[in-house]
């Protein structure tokens, strides 16, 4: 049996960005995969581009309350037996889920998983230069 896997997307004011977020949530390779996204009360275009996936992902709109409250709300949406949150400006890779689920499976007495995230230049617009850390 495969264990489903809720991806948790809050975003606000992230027209740009969003689109991108949600297709590597949807292009994971582990199969069973809900992809929930929180729109915060964007102003921006945002909810046009979160509908445009339609019955693909479950999305709610909320007046602007920030990212914990977004996070929050898509955590009692989540049906899945693991959840993970995704920032709406950033991807997730091809295998991100199938690996944390390996890694919870080999420490079974562990309940969470973490990794660094690496920023894509695909994910900056034309004309903004990325910060570096």
């Amino acid at each position: 049996m495969s264990t489903r896997v809720s991806v948790v997307i809050p975003c606000f004011n992230a027209a740009s960005y969003v689109g991108q977020a949600i297709d590597s949530a949807l292009a994971q390779s582990h199969g069973d995969v809900e992809v929930i996204v929180i729109d915060d009360g964007s102003t921006d275009g945002s909810s046009e581009v979160i509908a445009s996936f339609g019955a693909r992902i479950r999305s709610e709109q909320l007046p602007h309350g920030g990212a914990p409250r977004a996070r929050n709300r898509g955590l009692a949406l989540a049906t899945g037996q693991a959840v993970t949150f995704l920032d709406a400006d950033d991807l997730l890779a091809h295998d991100t889920i199938a690996a944390s689920l390996v890694a919870l499976a080999v420490a079974p007495q562990r309940s969470v998983v973490a990794a660094l995230g690496v920023t894509s230049s695909r994910m900056v617009p034309a004309g903004v230069r990325p910060r570096t850390m």
